[in-house]
């Protein structure tokens, strides 16, 4: 057996043939980045012409009458919250974003409004809080790199105040304060933010906390920069990612009767207090023998 003619297999033939497998084995269809970047993060819905599109906080897209709908239901009790929208709450936790679309061969594709380039496999896209235009992240940098350094723009936005600070409870303070250690430690320069216009529609915004990447397949570096930004919105300018106010939270010292009353003078009104007719003791009747 054998020497009777057989074909010897080279090394660059088992190559090609491994190569082949690969290729075969890619993710397609629904597994791929472009399609889940132009899908609805709920429904699964293209969200080619089912305007309007909103924006979470995380870099999700969905269809806008779908997530209204997921959130009333959740409210209602009609559905069980699923963990990954807890974030979502309501309209404030969404931002109306605006996609540039360009169909080719009957596909329709992100385009870039500012270099007109067409989403691929290594192009990021992101959007504007302040006016919901979506790009290309890459001309973010490279506008941010240009843009030089300036001081905040207001002083309501920067301090992150707000009355219920003023209330001085044990407890309480400490937490609101380690929290907005931690926003701030995360921008180390609190009054210097690169500010620049929108290249679309010219609305002002900031780099540092305007601008949201979209992450349709979770990475991790944009999950992080991601985080990151939404932290300092949320607990330093006390905004949501509508950039609406947030609602101020009161403190359950203010509920509570020890807050309104002090300990001391309750005990004062106890040991004031004249005792009522009913709390004499009854004295015995003498009975005559």
């Amino acid at each position: 057996m054998g020497n009777e003619g057989g074909t010897i297999v080279k090394r660059k033939d088992l190559l090609a043939l491994h190569a082949l497998n690969n290729e075969l084995n890619e993710p397609v269809g629904e597994d791929t980045e472009q399609v889940l970047l132009q899908s609805c993060a709920l429904s699964g819905l293209p969200l080619y012409q089912n305007a309007p599109i909103v924006g979470d906080y995380k870099g999700k897209l969905y269809i806008k009458e779908k997530i209204l709908q997921y959130i009333l239901d959740t409210k209602l009790g009609k559905i069980n919250i699923k963990s990954q929208f807890l974030h979502l709450k309501s309209l404030k936790d969404l931002c109306t974003v605006t996609i540039t679309w360009k169909v080719v061969n009957d596909i329709p594709h992100f385009m870039c409004p500012v270099t007109r380039e067409l989403d691929n496999k290594a192009a990021t896209y992101s959007y504007l809080r302040t006016c919901g235009c979506v790009m290309s992240s890459k001309v973010l940098r490279e506008i941010k790199k240009a843009t030089p350094k300036v001081s905040a723009t207001a002083p309501d936005e920067t301090k992150g105040t707000n009355e219920a600070g003023t209330i001085n409870t044990v407890g309480t303070m400490e937490i609101k304060e380690i929290k907005e250690e931690k926003a701030e430690a995360a921008f180390k320069d609190d009054t210097d933010h690169v500010c620049a216009n929108c290249p679309v529609c010219n609305k002002s915004f900031v780099f540092d906390y305007d601008m949201v990447m979209i992450n349709p397949i979770d990475k991790k570096s944009i999950i992080e920069f991601n985080d990151e930004t939404y932290t300092y919105l949320r607990d330093v300018l006390k905004q949501s990612n509508s950039k609406q106010p947030l609602k101020k939270k009161k403190s359950k010292a203010l509920s509570s009767p020890s807050s309104t009353f002090p300990v001391s003078a309750t005990n004062d009104l106890i040991r004031k207090r004249k005792p009522d007719a009913d709390d004499k003791p009854e004295t015995p009747k003498r009975v005559r023998a």
